[in-house]
């Protein structure tokens, strides 16, 4: 995946760190946020090819993040993926927010992996 840039968003330094670890591994550019107002401003400043973001996080979470997202032209919008331990938000409504796929954790770090490669190789 080199050449591709990936902001990992989760209100955890922890979770952050694997995340980035495996992803380094798979040759993607790493961005970090622990906030939704974070990620939205990088969102915003700088090309991002896919968002890996928790739901729940303190403040503006994960939702609000994603609300604000999909006010992006889908052309510039980048590939959503979520994950949660616990959420209220069902998968059918997150696709309706726009997010692709929402993993549950504790994460299986190979299919993160695996789903996220697969949707980053059909960007052109």
């Amino acid at each position: 995946m080199k050449g591709r840039i990936i902001l990992l968003v989760d209100d955890s330094e922890d979770v952050l760190s694997l995340l980035e670890e495996v992803f380094q591994e798979k040759g993607f550019t790493i961005m970090k946020a622990t906030s939704g107002e974070t990620a939205l401003e990088i969102v915003m400043n700088d090309y991002i090819d896919v968002v890996l973001t928790d739901i729940i996080m303190p403040g503006n979470g994960g939702v609000s993040f994603i609300k604000n997202l999909m006010e992006i032209p889908t052309a510039d919008r980048p590939i959503l993926f979520t994950m949660s331990g616990f959420s209220n938000y069902a998968d059918n409504e997150l696709k309706e927010m726009g997010v692709k796929k929402c993993f549950e954790k504790p994460l299986d770090f190979d299919l993160v992996v695996k789903e996220i490669c697969d949707a980053v190789k059909k960007i052109k």
